[in-house]
């Protein structure tokens, strides 16, 4: 009877525990800057903002994937705000390189409601650096071009 209840108190445990694997909640920063994931969240806290962020992924490991970048959340009145965004991203031979300046506007509604509106407008550049690979033999790397600029 007493290896009964053991058990069912050892299901009830295993059964009712939450386990999370490789869920880093530090590296997201949508609850500190919505900005970087919908443009209409700029200056959504009413005050200028400034944010940093750099990610390393596994340290101590050559040509390991970099993200760095920052942004910059300025209200110019309570209507409108202006931003400016830049990303890094480095992973392996790939590197991505964007920037984008954000407009925002605020249609109040009442008291507590409004509607915010973002439009984002910038260019990225990409670049492949083949130079180091030796006798390749994909026609992949045969169609990519080195260098692209996009708007």
């Amino acid at each position: 009877m007493r290896n009964f209840f053991l058990l069912l108190v050892l299901k009830i445990v295993v059964t009712t525990t939450s386990l999370f694997a490789q869920d880093n909640i530090l590296f997201g920063t949508y609850p500190f800057d919505r900005f970087n994931i919908n443009p209409s969240y700029l200056g959504y806290n009413d005050f200028t903002q400034v944010n940093l962020v750099h990610k390393r992924f596994w340290t101590g490991i050559d040509d390991s994937p970099v993200i760095s970048g920052f942004n910059v959340q300025h209200l110019i009145s309570e209507k409108v705000g202006i931003g400016l965004n830049y990303i890094s991203d480095r992973r392996i031979l790939l590197s991505n390189n964007t920037a984008y300046a954000t407009f925002s506007y605020r249609l109040p509604l009442n008291k507590y409601h409004k509607l915010q509106f973002g439009l984002s407008g910038g260019l990225s550049f990409r670049q492949l650096e083949t130079n180091d690979v030796v006798n390749v033999v994909d026609p992949v790397f045969d169609n990519l071009n080195n260098n692209s600029i996009r708007f």
